[in-house]
């Protein structure tokens, strides 16, 4: 019982508790691969919001920081960078995985592993430390990029404005915004070379977590990860003042703890234990189950009982994650066939079922308000149907639903603010990509190409246009569709301003 909980946790609520890097990220490896023969001559220039683009130019890897208002464009000289990037909340910033450099026969050099951080406004880039592969070394040609797979892990990455977290297969790199550097937390805790899942910060980020084969959960000082502590036990993250870590160290069909573990140290604060399971959180406060009983405690002895049926036996028990800064939590609850959702309120200790969401899953998620998709293609593997929840008032909003029959769609890619979503496809038989526009009180928008990025505004999108057999970027105003064609390009990210 205990391990099919965490599965469906992993499964269904990770896109809850992982909210730390924002907005815009690279669309999948497909939309870039959109053909067209429409061109973007004559065509007036877009006025896209905030933000400046950074453009991987060619097959090499070579990347260049546009405005897209202007078409203002500086090289970022020496880096050679994997198409696919990261876009970061620090001012300017994304992430890439590098690339070997360029021979003078225009063959690729010697493999590199490294990440690199490129900063759009100042236009510099800063390689860090690659993970070592088999048989390879740290840093520069650390190894066969497919034996590294950062560009995998950068799409799963947390963060916010001082620390990203990337997981892999050969190492957990932390990257340090600030500093512009980037430490193995694998071989900082003395298991270099292995995955660290369940990575998460604490809301000020100066504190993680970082669950890792053969060494369990560790709690670590982002500022110096030299400090950090190994916990028997298991975690979705943080109180929502930051102040402790909620642990669950439940043993099958044995009695259970949980506990809060104060990150600057001090004496566990047990909450409760015994004949019962961990089930979440909302803000300061832990979510309990006895056999028959869910309730909430925010210290030793308090005990709100949360106003729903709970039957520990039932596999579809409920699961609770914190979302929004305003004490509520999402709670969780059916098989993956059948979905149920309902908001948990911290200070009432109360639960209000949302039906309207009934079969839902969870797209992306927002402080202000969490998109959801329902209607899947089992040939297209799209969604057909979306709406809003809006976090402090509970109201559900229906989007738009379209039509995914017949199309090879990639996934949705939800607007910075949450309200919007753009889905990227092709179709048997016609040449070249295009993406839909769902949004909210206006249906679904066509538009020419496959989507790369969301402006931080979500005022204007970035898509992959080919036009005369070469790749284009297209900068795409959604209110007045107008556009600007900035050239040819593999590749890009919005990075905010």
């Amino acid at each position: 019982m205990l391990d099919r909980t965490r599965k469906l946790v992993s499964g269904a609520v990770v896109a809850l508790v992982s909210l730390g890097v924002g907005g815009c990220s690279s669309s999948d490896e497909k939309s870039g691969q959109a053909t067209s023969n429409n061109t973007s001559e004559g065509r007036e220039g877009a006025e896209p919001g905030n933000g400046r683009l950074l453009i991987v130019l060619d097959e090499a890897g070579r990347v260049a920081s546009i405005d897209p208002k202007t078409g203002d464009k500086r090289d970022i000289a020496d880096v050679f960078v994997e198409r696919g990037g990261l876009a970061v909340r620090s001012s300017g910033l994304a992430l890439f995985q590098a690339k070997g450099k360029p021979d003078e026969d225009g063959k690729e050099g010697e493999p590199d592993g490294r990440v690199v951080i490129v900063d759009a406004i100042g236009g510099r880039a800063t390689p860090t430390i690659g993970l070592k592969s088999r048989g390879g070394e740290y840093g520069d040609g650390a190894g066969d990029p497919e034996d590294l797979p950062i560009f995998a892990a950068l799409r799963e990455a947390g963060g916010g404005k001082r620390f990203v977290m990337i997981p892999s297969n050969s190492g957990t790199l932390l990257v340090n915004l600030e500093k512009r550097s980037a430490v193995d937390l694998s071989a900082t805790f003395g298991v270099p070379g292995k995955f660290g899942g369940q990575t998460k910060f604490s809301p000020d980020e100066k504190w993680g977590i970082v669950n890792l084969q053969e060494k369990g959960l560790v709690l670590f000082s982002t500022d110096d990860p030299a400090k950090h502590s190994a916990i028997d036990g298991f975690s979705l993250g943080f109180s929502g003042d930051g102040k402790l870590l909620f642990v669950d160290n439940a043993k099958r069909d044995g009695p259970g703890k949980v506990w809060g573990q104060p990150v600057e140290g001090g004496d566990e604060i047990v909450f409760a234990e015994g004949d019962i399971r961990f089930r979440g959180s909302v803000g300061n406060s832990v979510v309990i189950a006895e056999p028959t009983t869910l309730y909430l405690s925010s210290r030793p002895g308090d005990r709100r009982p949360l106003d729903i049926p709970y039957d520990r036996n039932a596999d579809d028990g409920p699961f609770v994650s914190p979302i929004g800064t305003g004490g509520r939590g999402l709670m969780f609850s059916g098989s993956e066939e059948d979905r149920r959702w309902a908001l948990v309120d911290e200070s009432e200790a109360k639960v209000t079922p949302l039906p309207a969401l009934d079969k839902f899953t969870v797209v992306n998620v927002t402080e202000k308000r969490i998109l959801f998709a329902s209607g899947y293609n089992e040939d297209a593997r799209a969604a057909s149907t979306f709406a809003l929840l809006d976090v402090p008032s509970g109201a559900i909003t229906p989007v738009a639903t379209w039509d995914p029959a017949g199309t090879n769609a990639g996934p949705p890619i939800a607007s910075p603010d949450g309200r919007s979503v753009v889905i990227s496809y092709d179709r048997e038989g016609e040449r070249g990509y295009r993406s839909i526009l769902i949004k909210p009180g206006e249906g679904v928008t066509e538009l020419d190409g496959g989507i790369e990025a969301w402006a931080p505004d979500g005022s204007t999108v970035l898509l992959v246009r080919v036009v005369d057999d070469t790749p284009h970027m297209i900068v795409v105003d959604l209110a007045t569709k107008k556009e600007k064609d900035l050239g040819s390009g593999w590749g890009g990210v919005w990075t905010t301003s």
